[in-house]
């Protein structure tokens, strides 16, 4: 089964916390989350997000 997360929220989590988002990425994969969910629009805005995913070994599930 395959277990994922809203970007969003990771986001959040790196604006309320300070921690850095390349952090907070692992810290997901390592809690067994596999995927996230993003928004199209914004992945193709930020085009660094899908390199920090796959550096974390994360997918996208659903966009």
């Amino acid at each position: 089964m395959k277990i994922s997360v809203f970007y969003d929220h990771i986001l959040q989590a790196a604006e309320q916390t300070g921690k850095p988002l390349t952090e907070l990425l692992s810290n997901v994969k390592n809690a067994g989350i596999e995927a996230v969910e993003i928004n199209m629009s914004y992945l193709s805005q930020q085009e660094q997000t899908y390199a920090l995913l796959e550096e974390a070994g994360l997918k996208v599930s659903c966009v």
